[in-house]
């Protein structure tokens, strides 16, 4: 028998069976315990004023938990924010008192999150939490008290204790980019020039006429190799030279123009290292250069060789991860394209700064 439900056109509405009583073996609810949101205060509030004036910024336990909980399953921001609006594990993991439907911010702010919380920052609650876990798992160890920063062992000594074992490991944290060639890339600056010469035409009161950038005989040029399956090099760097020369002659046009802005002066700085790099890498007849830039909107972003199959190279921040009695620390964090920073060199120093000796 089938009985047809009743009430379909009604608000929608469901029995909740923990009526607001959380499961406390949930996830969310023994992080939010672990969450040392006090140890933050501090750095957080030193990017606001103290005067009692203007909104009242979001507190630093939904910052650092809304980033927290981005990561878990990798989504983007705006995905964590439709899951914080639908879960109320997740809200009671940020801080919120009672369960809301909406948004509690824009997805935006999440970029003002990651500027708050810098990497020193995020190192220091970092230990702490190790400490607290340390603490709960062997509540027998006694930390020792503060020394100034001096290590509990004899460092002079040619035989140092062996503490264990760490084990350390160098990758790649990928940007979000397109992936670079120097056409692509040449062809992006050409069009970002063009944009700004029309952005500065447009503040004149009384604009000159518009300049012969060729727009059109550019976008030719480009599509003429970018659209095809196979071509030759000679057809590829007789069009980069074209692009190339495009962006010179627009560079030109722009400098003389005053009413150029602080973001506009980076764009076009950006925009001149490109150039220069393109141009230098056919003249030296190489396919390297220094502090070579893949994107122009992420110009800090450079190439990682990472040499495995299926990711020869990543483009993004390449950092260090250690670990050590179970737990995980980050020790290096930067964009520069240099070797692998798995140098032996720096683990003594590491072993002592945590109070350990390899």
């Amino acid at each position: 028998m089938y009985r047809k439900s009743r009430h379909a056109d009604d608000l929608p509405e469901i029995g909740l069976y923990f009526e607001g009583r959380l499961n406390p073996e949930n996830c969310g609810v023994k992080l939010a315990a672990r969450l040392l949101r006090h140890e933050l205060e501090a750095d957080s509030a030193k990017h606001f004023k103290s005067s009692e004036r203007g909104e009242v910024a979001l507190n630093v336990r939904m910052a650092m938990g809304v980033l927290l909980v981005k990561e878990f399953p990798g989504v983007s921001d705006r995905a964590v924010v439709d899951a914080v609006s639908e879960n109320p594990y997740l809200q009671y993991f940020l801080g919120f008192k009672r369960f809301q439907t909406e948004p509690p911010f824009n997805a935006s702010l999440m970029t003002n999150f990651r500027k708050r919380l810098s990497a020193k920052v995020v190192n220091r609650f970092n230990e702490k939490v190790i400490e607290l876990a340390r603490r709960n798992t062997h509540p027998e160890v006694v930390p020792p008290p503060d020394d100034g920063g001096k290590p509990d062992f004899d460092t002079s000594s040619s035989e140092p204790k062996n503490a264990g074992t760490i084990l350390r490991d160098a990758t790649c944290a990928p940007s979000n980019i397109k992936y670079p060639t120097d056409l692509n890339l040449v062809n992006d600056a050409r069009e970002l020039t063009e944009n700004i010469i029309d952005q500065l035409r447009k503040q004149q009161v009384n604009p000159l006429p518009h300049p012969r950038t060729k727009p059109q005989i550019c976008r030719k040029r480009y599509l003429e190799i970018i659209k095809r399956s196979k071509y030759g090099v000679v057809k590829r760097s007789s069009a980069l030279r074209f692009l190339l020369n495009a962006v010179r002659r627009n560079l030109k046009l722009q400098l003389q123009s005053d009413s150029i802005g602080g973001g506009t002066v980076e764009q076009i700085r950006t925009i001149r290292m490109v150039h220069d790099q393109q141009r230098e890498m056919p003249d030296q007849k190489t396919r390297r250069v220094e502090h070579r830039i893949v994107s122009l909107h992420q110009p800090h972003v450079r190439p990682i060789v990472r040499g495995k199959a299926g990711h020869e190279t990543e483009f993004g921040a390449k950092l260090t991860a250690r670990l050590e009695d179970g737990y995980t620390r980050n020790r290096d964090y930067d964009f520069d394209s240099r070797p692998d920073p798995l140098e032996t060199s720096g683990c003594k120093d590491y072993g002592i700064q945590h109070r350990n000796v390899l």
